[in-house]
């Protein structure tokens, strides 16, 4: 027992110890951001319709539309990308870093929580060199289109309702690799066709600024490569994806490009349905890209406040080497989005409006193939008011008008309830919340 209360107060005294040694060195810091609303959200207007109508001599792309009642109007309490986590760093000495960062979702609203579930790394950083880092992060494109989202990038208004998204109920994605099953005929899944995405098993590394101007180069490790020899039962396919971000900026002005690929992650599967499910030894390849371009512009008003106006132009190319005639083996579509912020005192008016435009697609063997009707149109409208510099109440209403068997779901992938909501489907919501960083 007196062997017990040593070992103890010891240990004790060691954690106190270390306690007050990070607390002297000020390099160990607690964070977060606990952002939640009450909302109301309904969708009506589905087309109810089991699959895409046949016409003679065309295929349509998209996966089979979910059946089922519109789903009426009920009420939400939605934690919206709440956030605890620490980072610190150590000086080596000649200007370099060590540095660390673990990041965990925090549900306020269930309670639930996932351990390093956000951006979470570590690595060197420099002012001279820059910063390179393993881990958990946002890729470039998420991180530059998120740099210009009206609503902090979370909630049903955010602007990756459009933006990193082909539609076919494919939302926001954390992932270590490809989702769905080994080999290209494995089950698809929505999060392979994903561009909206914080990646694991990554590298990244960040220019320093040099006269206005940034980039970030992400790569995310082939951990899921075939076994080889390759043969048509078992191709040695190697899942693998490649992030770009430029950035430059001068005053007020912000000009940025990303481009984004995905080798052998089959995202074609996912979102055109049997006619595009890979089968061994007839697919062996993918190659799925994003390119975006961003502007954006804040506006300094002598007596009313400021104005950031930015838009974004994005296309979204999915392809596979499907030789199977009638198989889809390419799907395209771009879209556009624009925000609009004012701020003048402790109010900010916020609004953003999307435009997914309707894809094309091709079929192996040179038949029809049609993606009419697949686009929808985004629009949200509403303001904040900061109370301080870490504390806003908003309200916003989100909009999300689908084409006829096109399914965009509102930001972040949300809908009325936790299931699909038939293709067609106007979505809306309703939203008063409060957000607080620490």
């Amino acid at each position: 027992m007196k062997k017990t209360l040593l070992y103890f107060t010891a240990a004790s005294a060691l954690v106190l110890i270390s306690g007050a040694a990070l607390a002297d060195s000020g390099n160990v810091e607690i964070y977060g951001t606990l952002n939640a609303d009450f909302e109301n959200m309904k969708a009506t207007g589905g087309n109810q319709i089991v699959a895409f109508p046949a016409v003679p001599g065309v295929t349509f792309v998209g996966v089979a539309n979910p059946v089922g009642a519109a789903q009426p109007s009920r009420n939400k309490v939605t934690s919206n990308s709440s956030n605890v986590g620490f980072r610190g760093y150590e000086d080596l000495g000649l200007g370099l870093q060590a540095w660390f960062q673990v990041e965990s979702q925090a549900n306020i609203d269930s309670g639930s929580t996932f351990w390093s579930s956000r951006n979470t790394a570590i690595g060197l950083k420099s002012n001279k060199l820059g910063t390179i880092f393993y881990g958990q992060w946002d890729l470039p494109a998420k991180y530059y289109a998120n740099s210009i989202d009206a609503w902090w990038a979370t909630s049903d208004a955010a602007s990756n309702a459009i933006l990193g998204t082909p539609g076919f109920n494919v939302a926001t994605t954390t992932q270590g690799g490809r989702a769905g099953g080994v080999g290209p005929a494995g089950a698809p899944n929505a999060a392979d066709a994903s561009f909206d995405r914080r990646q694991g098993n990554s590298v990244q590394y960040w220019t320093p600024d040099i006269f206005g101007f940034t980039a970030r180069l992400a790569y995310s490790a082939n951990e899921q490569r075939a076994a080889e020899p390759s043969t048509a039962a078992n191709p040695n396919i190697n899942p693998t994806i490649y992030g770009l971000g430029l950035q430059y900026q001068l005053k007020g002005l912000r000009v940025m490009y990303t481009f984004e690929q995905h080798r052998d992650y089959f995202g074609l599967s996912a979102i055109a349905g049997a006619t595009a499910l890979p089968t061994n030894g007839t697919d062996t390849t993918s190659r799925d890209n994003e390119n975006k371009a961003i502007v954006s512009y804040k506006f300094a008003w002598e007596h009313f406040g400021s104005t950031t106006l930015s838009g974004a132009w994005e296309r979204l190319s999915y392809n596979n080497s499907d030789s199977v005639a009638a198989h889809v083996n390419h799907f395209g579509r771009d879209a556009i989005y624009v925000t609009l912020l004012h701020e003048i005192g402790p109010w900010t008016l916020r609004g953003g409006v999307g435009d997914a435009h309707s894809g094309s697609c091709t079929l192996a063997g040179g038949a029809g193939c049609s993606a009419g009707d697949t686009g929808a149109l985004n629009f949200t409208f509403g303001g904040s008011y900061d109370f301080s510099k870490r504390t806003q109440v908003y309200l916003f209403y989100a909009r999300m008008n689908n084409g006829t068997y096109a399914d965009y779901a509102l930001g972040n992938g949300n809908t009325p309830t936790s299931t699909a909501v038939p293709g067609g489907s106007h979505i809306q919501s309703i939203a008063l919340g409060m957000r607080h960083s620490f």
